[in-house]
């Protein structure tokens, strides 16, 4: 999902830890793609990332946190 306020966007999905959760990197990726053709520039050290999960859902041992980049930035937790 991706929201539009003036000069500023939110995109935020839900997803369950034992499935995939390679929509948001999509998203990202079409932001980037949508700014690029708009020619805008996204300010990508003024981005983050905001996880928020439930202390009692419990992670898969194998499990890894996806690593969202901007133009080569990685984003911040």
């Amino acid at each position: 999902m991706c929201k539009l306020y003036a000069d500023d966007q939110k995109l935020y999905t839900t997803y369950n830890l034992s499935t995939s959760h390679t929509d948001l990197s999509a998203a990202t990726h079409w932001l980037v793609s949508w700014a690029d053709e708009w020619q805008l520039k996204i300010a990508a050290q003024k981005c983050t990332v905001c996880r928020l999960q439930n202390p009692k859902w419990h992670k898969p041992q194998n499990y890894t946190f996806q690593v969202y980049k901007i133009d080569d930035y990685t984003l911040p937790l």
